[in-house]
């Protein structure tokens, strides 16, 4: 049956995780202008939008942006909360979009609520996380005391 097309006309709360993957000419670029790209690509109009985080995991960079959020909390927001999320694959000739599965979504949100955990009640998005050759990042004032470094 294949995958269903997806919608991009979104006007609900929608977080956007974006793959830039070594190949795509876009790897060399800042985080706004991929986000900007991905806006015209969604066929989403100039709109606000929270840029949350941006990981270099070697390989793949991944770019976190949310979309019509506007009841976004910042004092809550290192739980999880459940909310669409649409990714992005952008590597060399070939981009893709579709709307993430539960789980995915469900890994997504998750990942942006361990990162509000771990930077803290000081540190406000957009949050940067170099995982590149093998790399640890190092939370010194974490939400959750009781968390370790990961």
């Amino acid at each position: 049956m294949g995958t269903p097309k997806a919608h991009f006309g979104l006007q609900q709360p929608t977080r956007v995780l974006v793959i830039v993957r070594g190949n795509s000419g876009y790897r060399e670029e800042s985080p706004p202008k991929i986000i900007e790209y991905v806006l015209s690509m969604l066929n989403i109009p100039k709109t606000k939008f929270l840029f949350l985080a941006s990981e270099d995991w070697g390989r793949t960079i991944h770019v976190v942006f949310d979309l019509y959020h506007t009841s976004y909390d910042f004092d809550i927001a290192h739980i999880a909360h459940k909310m669409h999320v649409v990714m992005v694959s952008l590597g060399g000739k070939q981009e893709r979009k579709w709307f993430a599965s539960s789980s995915d979504a469900e890994m997504v949100n998750k990942r942006i609520a361990d990162l509000h955990n771990f930077n803290g009640w000081k540190t406000r998005p957009p949050f940067f996380a170099d995982h590149a050759s093998g790399a640890v990042p190092i939370y010194d004032s974490p939400r959750d005391m009781e968390i370790s470094n990961s």
